[in-house]
């Protein structure tokens, strides 16, 4: 778990990682560099599975997730963001595929979607990537919900260069050579709140152009590559409209996929559980 400046989510997270039913784990907290309460709120835990880092100063995601990456033990390494909230069974039900299904290398799932005050927005579902081609289009992965073979991640770190995409340059670029896989049911409440500022998007948006360019021999087709830098350009362009606008929230829905009632309910009480 990579934290910065978490103060406001960072118990909620931290008790849905001590609150699994699959126990056998070592929870990694390294902060970069907070300057609010953050780190003293890790350290009014009292787990002796909670293992924690802290740069002096901002490094950057990349470089913190290599870190852990460094101190990581065990057979598998699985992701947490210091302000989204776990399922209870979220690592027994990624450990038994994983036991179960040894091919793969690693694996995420779809995802419930929470805003600051912990209620239920929607779904956000990842699709299943047949083609390389259909993988650069978007994230491989809800980068949180994955979970893989910690040998494979000592093997293929992040580059530091791209952080604030790393995700999306990790998978894009060892997607030839890896076999993934995503769960099509959720095991993580993933936040996204109307307050998140639009240059953390647009910024991402650029870092991917970036690995795209500067993984460019992997595709080899450049009116391919053309298209797509474009099409990501217009993306970040129709990002920052809709927040002049003050239409972020309605952007924001329309990325989540719509849950009935009784699912609303079953997830908020699952949440609630979660957060005690």
């Amino acid at each position: 778990m990579p934290v910065y400046n978490a103060e406001k989510y960072i118990a909620f997270a931290i008790q849905s990682v001590l609150n699994q039913t699959f126990t056998n784990f070592e929870l990694i907290i390294f902060d970069d560099g907070s300057t609010d309460n953050t780190i003293a709120i890790i350290k009014s835990f009292n787990d002796k599975r909670i293992k924690f880092y802290h740069h002096e100063y901002n490094a950057g995601i990349a470089i913190c997730l290599n870190q852990v990456i460094k101190f990581s033990s065990g057979t598998y390494f699985a992701r947490m963001d210091a302000d989204d909230i776990m399922f209870p069974d979220r690592l027994m039900t990624q450990v038994e595929f994983l036991n179960q299904n040894p091919s793969f290398n690693v694996i995420g799932s779809n995802a419930v979607i929470i805003n600051e005050k912990n209620c239920i927005i929607g779904l956000r579902k990842i699709k299943e990537y047949s083609t390389f081609y259909h993988a650069m289009k978007s994230s491989v992965f809800i980068h949180p919900t994955i979970m893989g073979h910690l040998n494979w991640f000592k093997d293929n770190l992040y580059d530091i260069d791209l952080s604030g995409a790393e995700d999306y340059d990790l998978f894009f670029r060892t997607f030839f050579n890896s076999k993934f896989k995503n769960l099509q049911e959720p095991v993580l409440f993933y936040r996204e709140t109307n307050d998140s500022k639009t240059s953390n998007y647009t910024q991402r948006l650029k870092i991917v152009v970036l690995s795209i360019k500067k993984n460019s021999a992997l595709i080899n087709n450049r009116i391919f590559v053309f298209i797509l830098i474009m099409f990501i350009n217009f993306k970040s362009l129709l990002f920052c409209l809709s927040f002049k606008l003050k239409f972020k929230g309605l952007f924001i829905k329309f990325r989540n996929s719509k849950l009935s009632i009784e699912s609303m309910r079953k997830y908020q009480v699952l949440i609630s559980n979660q957060c005690c």
